[in-house]
């Protein structure tokens, strides 16, 4: 089944501007990349004018600031706690619950891997 998705999902063939048809995996590559390029190459891009990014900028530093900020371990538990029940935050399937129940065990090791030197 993986075989058969996996094909599915693979471009056999495209058509160049010029109208030519390519099969072989690298000129197809190369077919997306030169259209790519000639999309996307050599267009300046203006930040200024833009008056959304204007009013943003005034933000820029407080966000800045926030993000330069020591994490607590107040705002640590506080992400524990917002999560759902039966979510797993990582890839190992271990839920929520289970570090709200067991913190007085395992929280020490949580804020270790957050960064923070307990």
């Amino acid at each position: 089944m993986a075989s058969a998705r996996r094909r599915t999902k693979c471009i056999d063939s495209i058509k160049q501007l010029d109208g030519n048809v390519v099969t072989k995996q690298g000129e197809i590559l190369k077919v997306i990349h030169d259209f790519l390029e000639l999309k996307w190459h050599g267009n300046v891009v203006i930040e200024s004018g833009w008056s959304s990014l204007e009013n943003q900028r005034g933000h820029l530093a407080l966000f800045a600031e926030i993000l330069d900020n020591e994490v607590t371990k107040e705002e640590i538990w506080k992400v524990v706690c917002s999560l759902g029940r039966n979510k797993a935050p990582g890839r190992d399937g271990v839920i929520a619950s289970f570090f709200k129940l067991f913190w007085d065990i395992v929280g020490e090791q949580v804020l270790r891997a957050c960064g923070f030197i307990a």
